[in-house]
């Protein structure tokens, strides 16, 4: 083999070498584009399905009687209500609602609509309590929940809403505290308020 041949089979080796190793850069970059927008792509998926369910759970929560008849309360100092099923309206006011939340070691007597407005009271908080359970095992995030809830959790929890008095958002903090509640508290302090802390202070 003469010099000049051997010269150009060295050549023709290195661009052979040159396009294998782009192709390979080339199969390696469109590999990992694949891979990003894929992930890309699952994410989203994810996020629309957290949102999807999130919605869904809170249509159910919306939903739930006990859960109207609370927002109607917490709306309202005074209003006409369907507390029990007999489908007859009833003027429930703050002063009854802020009665009948008396915790038990103060009062353990407690009227029929009194009882009624304590059983409804608890089972909001075992619904709301539900929306803490899915944000802890990551079905749902505190973002996605919080838009839903924020208005009556605010009613509920800032000292500065003028929805309620002083008086009667401490009743209730009570009631959470008293009963055990904690799944509510701790929705509660993702969304800003300690009421333990609130309640505290106000002692």
């Amino acid at each position: 083999m003469s010099s000049a041949e051997y010269y150009n089979s060295v050549g023709e080796k290195v661009r052979k070498n040159k396009i294998e190793d782009y192709l390979k850069i080339v199969g390696i970059l469109f590999t990992a584009a694949t891979l990003f927008f894929s992930g890309k792509t699952y994410q989203a998926a994810q996020k629309w399905k957290v949102a999807e369910f999130t919605s869904q759970k809170y249509k159910e929560f919306s939903e739930n009687r006990s859960v109207r008849l609370v927002n109607e309360m917490l709306d309202y100092n005074t209003r006409a209500v369907t507390l029990f099923d007999n489908d007859s309206l009833q003027a429930l006011s703050d002063d009854a609602v802020f009665a009948s939340l008396v915790v038990d070691s103060i009062n353990g007597e407690f009227s029929k609509t009194e009882t009624k407005i304590r059983d409804v009271f608890d089972e909001y908080f075992e619904q709301l309590s539900t929306f803490n359970r899915y944000a802890k095992t990551e079905l749902i995030s505190y973002e996605e929940i919080k838009p839903y809830l924020i208005y009556q959790v605010s009613i509920i929890c800032d000292r500065n809403n003028p929805r309620k008095t002083s008086e009667y958002r401490k009743r209730i903090w009570d009631y959470i505290r008293y009963y055990g509640y904690t799944d509510v508290k701790e929705l509660y302090k993702k969304f800003g308020y300690d009421i333990d802390s609130a309640f505290l202070k106000q002692q």
